[in-house]
């Protein structure tokens, strides 16, 4: 009796691990593999396959002592070694689909409206010859390029280096002609104040001040301001609120009064620093000036 029962219980146990064995497509195993790892029911399913897409595969094997993490990398890993992969597609699906993608606007050429069909093959009738000309021109610019680099000791990368220094020298000199026509205008522009009621004497003195404590810049303003009231004062230009430093030496035409008025230009308009030589020569020239048009 006790025989009988035994065999009973190793049958059941052999039908019960028969059961759970099972097989499954590579999808169904991927899909599994991927939920094992936070999923025990999912695990155990993954566990008990040996069979995927008809290839018998020892997953416990696989699985022993992996990592959660791992378990879907080790499955990737036994479908690709072992040939498991999926299913080749259909030549007609592909077919169709390609065509699909091929037929969407993007992958169509645009169409021009006929009736600006014949406008633009006219326009580019009439522009091909001067594309051509250019185009000729250029290689022909080209060549000679090449051939003086071939004749230059170094070659042509002695060649465009000197091009280059060129080009810079000549946009240096272009940058530094516009900043020089540029300051010009803005000083024939600017204006001298000029108040008949100031007293020169008082404004000398003042610019001597200035000089003595090293303020350069306020003794040549308050020079020059003194200069040309006396100047208005000897009548020998208007006696105006404000007059230009162009129109007074228009008026003067005297070279002692260009130095100063250059140099004061300079400095009240533009931006120089005044030194102890510009508040001396300032003193002297307007004496010379004054001299000049006071005879």
């Amino acid at each position: 009796m006790k025989t009988t029962s035994a065999v009973v219980v190793a049958v059941a146990f052999l039908v019960m691990s028969a059961s759970a064995a099972s097989a499954a497509t590579s999808d169904a195993v991927r899909d599994l593999a991927h939920r094992a790892e936070f999923d025990d029911g999912a695990l155990e399913q993954l566990e008990n396959v040996a069979d995927i897409d008809g290839r018998p595969v020892d997953m416990q094997r696989l699985l022993q002592d992996a990592p959660r993490s791992s378990i879907e990398e080790r499955v990737a890993t036994l479908l690709s070694s072992e040939g498991v992969a999926a299913p080749t597609p259909n030549p007609d699906d592909s077919r169709r689909r390609v065509q699909e993608i091929l037929s969407q606007r993007r992958y169509r050429p645009a169409q021009v409206p006929r009736p600006f069909r014949g406008v633009l093959k006219t326009i580019a009738g009439w522009l091909d010859p001067i594309a051509r000309a250019l185009r000729s021109a250029w290689d022909a610019i080209v060549n000679a390029y090449e051939a003086l680099g071939r004749a230059t000791p170094g070659g042509v990368a002695t060649l465009w280096l000197l091009t280059g220094i060129g080009v810079i020298a000549l946009a240096v000199w272009g940058a530094r002609r516009a900043i020089s026509t540029r300051t010009r205008a803005k000083l024939e522009r600017s204006t001298v104040e000029v108040h008949a009621h100031d007293d020169p004497r008082r404004l000398e003195r003042d610019a001597a001040r200035a000089a003595a404590r090293g303020d350069h810049e306020s003794a040549v303003r308050l020079m020059f301001q003194a200069g040309v009231i006396r100047l208005a004062r000897a009548r020998a230009i208007p006696a105006r609120s404000s007059l230009t430093t162009g129109d007074i030496r228009r008026r003067l035409a005297l070279n002692e009064f260009d130095r100063i008025g250059k140099s004061f230009d300079e400095i009240a308009y533009g931006g120089r620093r005044a030194t102890k030589e510009d508040s001396t020569e300032a003193n002297s020239g307007w004496r010379d000036v004054l001299q000049k048009v006071t005879r």
